[in-house]
């Protein structure tokens, strides 16, 4: 006899109740009914959800539509823009006044300035000319940003007043008569650029520093005239502004600022404007911001020019200027206010740092350019001593022979005219004052020459003498008697001597003339030969240090000229080139082609490496997605969840060593996907199979054994979406071969049981069953087996024997299905069921997998199914389904 366990007496206690609670059916109906009020809520939210987002879908399509139809309306055409007046500034700008306002009352600390400007050697001065932008993209960008800087730029409290009273209330602009149209016209642009691009420029700035030393009204007539012709003349609009230094800096610090815009705008009314379609290029390039700068430096220089100011402005840097200085660094807002709280700033630091360096620079060209000036006055003063020693002794030479000829011609007159007595008088006072006159020119002559030749000696002497030889003349002319007259042939002679004497000064002028422009000629023909020699050794250098190949070879440590690549006209122009120079000229050449091997060199092992960093990246990257990727693949808990019909990533079950690695990686990386989706599919496979064991457990299905492998069958397989190939791993097999093998003992209980209690046997509408007298295990494995038709034709043969009173006994058919002495076929019971067995669904006694239903659980399907059987998984080849 078979004692019955408490396991058995629990269980029959349970199926006693669970009889009466389902009396009639009552509770299975009540059950059902609710399972039809949550199926069909589950229908109305999910028709719900899809009208929602079917209508917001057609809301977008529309919205869609009607700025498509607008943008192809106002495409290639200006747009007509009409903004609401309004009197009152924003808060943003009243904050920015106030936040104004409050600084004005804070004192500055001193910052190290130029005590002089850098003037180069034409005397010009670089302007201050800065240009900003602000855009959608920009850091600080805020709706209205450009509005508020016009209304900034254009308070009262920082105007330049024009005169001792009055403000000029009329603004600089194109774009509106005050301040308020202004700003509505840079919000009207705002609104335009907005709807053309989702990262325009919408408004460029410039801070312009103007000269001081001007008026108000010449410096406002500067500004307009520069920004008129800059960005008027182009349909540009543009606001400036001329802001006065401010109390407590410097107060040479007039500065304008300037706003505008890069797409055309015309003001066609109060509070209108008509907006072009495309913006302007080539202003705010490189070429054309440094043409912006040139213009800006003409127009102050034209302005200084006008009032009479001696200072000029250029736009050029200090290297094009042939200035060696440095550029400071610009101080922002943040960083000037830390410095006025007292703070250290390092900007400011090292720009006091440079204007020392500067003003040094700037002291030491000065000092440079002086001494080169007095080298070059001292060169010149050498000359002019060359020159007029020369000079001294042609005119010693001359000056020599002309005085001994005149003093010899007037000791022979004066000797003549003592003999000749003449008895007219007028000619004797004539010939008397021709000789004084003569005398006294030869005195101023000699004395200019004197004057001139101070540093001769030589020259002094016969100065002296001949002024001796005059005035001794002259004595002798005074003092004869005014009776004497010289005869006729005496002055003839004297007028002939008198002549030769200017002939010879003629001459000696013209020869020094001579003299002098054959030097300069020869000169000029030395400098004309010179620059012709420079420009020959220069092109010849030229041509070493360009010409290839290189126009030389190395052998033995040694450079020789190798001319045999090199055009004949470049090779006669490089061997004519000096020795020395061209020697110079070859060990430069191959300096400079051995410092270029060099930075090749340099320039290729940086790229080997940088190459070899890359690829010891790419390993170190591709070691992290291996690991994320086994740590995907290997982790214990799922690190994922799903929702509806979604699967998200779900890190945290992870140890913070995984999660780390993982994230480190990104769920972006393709491999990670892949293995992430590998390990979905696996793991869904894995709950499909052991759903599968559980239902061919719980409902005892047939698994014959082929070749000792275990066979599930094909409707089995296709119920929980499984291929032939999934159940034949190892894993696998052995819990079939468990199953099987729990099979084939119920079977040897149900065989035991049996043949020892064959008068318990009680027929029943689907087969054979146990009287009230067998125990409920044993019951119900009997109809836990009636699916099987060799059973139950045992089990009719068995109770057939019992009713012919024939000896319970193993009958062949029991042997046959339990094997000699009880043993269990390996085949189980039977391969496929009898013809008359009940037809059983393969999902009709399967539990749900996975979480309990909830609202969130999607509606049946369309194959019947209530949401408590198998339902298919998501769909985990589109990766849209993944997410983090």
């Amino acid at each position: 006899m078979l004692l019955e366990t408490e396991e058995g007496i629990w269980a029959r206690a349970d199926a006693q109740v669970f009889r009466l609670l389902m009396d009639n059916g009552r509770t299975e109906r009540r059950m059902q009914a609710a399972e039809r009020t949550v199926a069909a809520a589950f229908r109305r939210v999910a028709a719900l959800r899809k009208r929602r987002r079917a209508g917001a879908s057609r809301e977008q399509a529309v919205a869609d539509r009607r700025a498509d139809r607008e943008l192809s309306l106002a495409w290639g055409r200006p747009l007509r823009i009409r903004m609401a007046r309004t009197d009152r500034p924003t808060s943003a700008a009243a904050s920015s006044s106030r936040k104004m306002a409050m600084l004005a009352g804070t004192s500055k600390r001193a910052i190290r300035t130029y005590q002089v400007p850098i003037v180069d050697e034409a005397g010009r001065v670089a302007l201050f000319f800065r240009i900003r932008y602000v855009g959608f993209k920009s850091k600080m960008w805020r709706a209205g940003l450009p509005a508020d800087h016009a209304l900034y730029i254009l308070r009262e409290d920082a105007l330049e007043r024009i005169g001792d009273d009055a403000i000029d209330s009329v603004p600089m602009s194109n774009m509106g008569e005050d301040a308020h149209e202004i700003a509505a016209g840079w919000r009207a642009l705002e609104t335009v650029e907005e709807g053309y691009r989702a990262n325009a420029i919408v408004q460029h700035r410039i801070i312009w520093n103007l000269p001081h030393d001007l008026t108000a009204a010449e410096r406002r007539a500067l500004v307009e005239d520069f920004c008129e012709r800059t960005f008027g003349r182009l349909d540009l609009p543009w606001v400036a502004a001329i802001h006065m230094p401010d109390a407590k800096g410097d107060q040479r610090n007039h500065h304008a600022h300037v706003c505008f815009s890069l797409r055309p705008c015309e003001r066609t009314g109060d509070h209108e404007w008509k907006i072009a379609p495309e913006k302007l290029n080539g202003l705010t390039d490189p070429d054309g911001l440094k043409l912006m700068r040139a213009l800006a430096a003409a127009h102050m220089n034209r302005a200084c020019r006008a009032a009479g100011r001696p200072e000029r402005f250029t736009h050029q840097k200090y290297k094009e200027r042939g200035i060696d200085a440095q550029r400071q660094a610009h101080v922002g807002a943040a960083a000037m206010a830390a410095h006025e709280r007292g703070e250290h700033v390092h900007a400011i630091a090292r720009n006091a740092v440079i204007a020392e360096s500067n003003e040094l620079v700037v002291e030491k060209a000065q000092v440079a350019r002086e001494v080169r000036m007095h080298a070059r006055l001292t060169a010149l003063l050498e000359r002019q001593m060359q020159v007029d020693g020369l000079r001294c002794r042609l005119a010693t030479v001359m000056t020599g022979a002309s005085a001994s000829a005149i003093a010899t011609s007037a000791r022979d007159a004066i000797a003549r005219a003592r003999q000749g007595m003449a008895a007219v008088r007028p000619v004797a006072s004539q010939v008397a004052k021709t000789t004084r006159d003569q005398g006294r020119a030869i005195l101023q002559r000699v004395q200019r020459r004197r004057s001139f030749h101070k540093h001769s000696r030589a020259m002094q002497n016969t100065t002296i003498a001949l002024a001796r030889t005059a005035r001794a003349i002259a004595e002798q002319i005074n003092a004869s008697p005014a009776s004497i007259m010289p005869s006729p042939v005496a002055l003839t002679r004297f007028r002939r001597i008198a002549s030769i004497a200017r002939g010879q000064t003629i001459s000696a002028a013209l020869h020094q003339k001579l003299t002098a422009q054959r030097a300069e000629a020869a000169a000029i023909h030395q400098r004309l030969v010179e620059h012709d020699r420079r420009n020959a050794i220069e092109q010849a250098r030229r041509l070493i240090l360009t010409s290839e190949p290189a126009p030389y070879r190395l052998e033995h440590g040694r450079l020789f000229l190798d001319l045999s690549a090199m055009p004949p006209a470049g090779r006669q122009i490089v061997e004519g080139l000096p020795h020395d120079d061209l020697g110079a000229a070859l060990r430069r050449r191959h300096r400079l082609d051995r410092e270029r091997e060099a930075e090749r060199r340099k320039a290729a092992n940086a790229a080997t490496k940088r190459v070899e960093a890359e690829r010891a990246a790419e390993a170190a990257r591709r070691t992290l997605v291996e690991e994320a990727c086994r740590i995907l693949r290997d982790a214990e808990p799922r690190p994922y969840r799903r929702d509806d019909k979604r699967i998200e990533a779900d890190w945290s079950v992870l140890s913070e060593r995984e999660r780390g690695t993982v994230m480190a990686v990104g769920i972006g990386d393709d491999d990670l996907r892949r293995t992430l989706i590998a390990r979905i599919r696996r793991d869904d496979r894995a709950d499909r199979t052991a759903a599968m064991l559980e239902a061919i457990e719980r409902e005892r299905r047939p698994m014959p054994s082929i070749d000792g492998r275990r066979q599930v069958d094909v409707r089995t397989l296709s119920a929980f979406g499984l291929r032939a190939e999934d159940v034949q791993s190892g894993p696998v097999q052995h819990q079939l071969e468990d199953i099987a093998a729990q099979h084939l003992g119920e079977i040897e209980m149900i065989a035991v049981y049996v043949e020892a209690h064959p008068n318990q046997l009680v027929r029943v509408k689907a087969g054979w069953s146990l009287d009230k007298a067998g125990p409920d295990v044993m019951r119900e494995l009997v109809e836990a087996w009636q699916h099987d038709a060799r059973l139950r034709s045992v089990l009719g043969a068995i109770a057939e024997q019992e009713r012919n009173g024939i000896a319970n006994s193993a009958t062949p058919a029991m042997t046959q299905i339990t094997g000699p002495k009880g043993a269990a076929q390996p085949g189980g019971l039977s391969d496929t069921s009898a013809p008359n067995a009940p037809a059983r669904s393969p999902t009709d006694r399967v539990q749900p997998i996975g979480p309990s239903p909830s609202l969130e659980t999607p509606p049946p399907d369309a194959d019947g199914q209530d949401g408590r059987g198998t339902c298919p998984p998501p769909n985990i080849n589109d990766p849209g389904t993944i997410s983090r």
